[in-house]
């Protein structure tokens, strides 16, 4: 699974702004991409925003995700996660 978080500069853009070239080398790979939007500064600040929604979404990736994709005959290993951010996303990735 590679949890792929974007930039903007914890102000702008959203999962769309993941170029589509990207998410298919990881499908290409056996990897499943996991793109998610977080809430954006000012109108949060950013442990009460990105940092919680990045963490939450890893928290959903490894825990709900492999059942989900389980009823879909989709195996996935919650085990084996990469987590990917360009830009401010790279920061938050750490």
């Amino acid at each position: 699974i590679a949890l792929m978080i974007h930039g903007g500069g914890h102000m702008t853009l959203s999962r769309k702004a993941v170029r589509p070239a990207q998410t298919n080398f990881l499908l290409e790979n056996g990897v499943l991409p996991v793109s998610i939007d977080h809430r954006l500064c000012p109108e949060v600040n950013i442990i009460d925003g990105p940092i919680t929604d990045t963490l939450d979404a890893y928290k959903w990736m490894t825990t709900a995700l492999p059942n989900l994709a389980r009823a879909k005959g989709i195996v996935v290993d919650p085990e084996r996660v990469v987590v990917i951010g360009w830009s401010t996303g790279g920061q938050l990735a750490m």
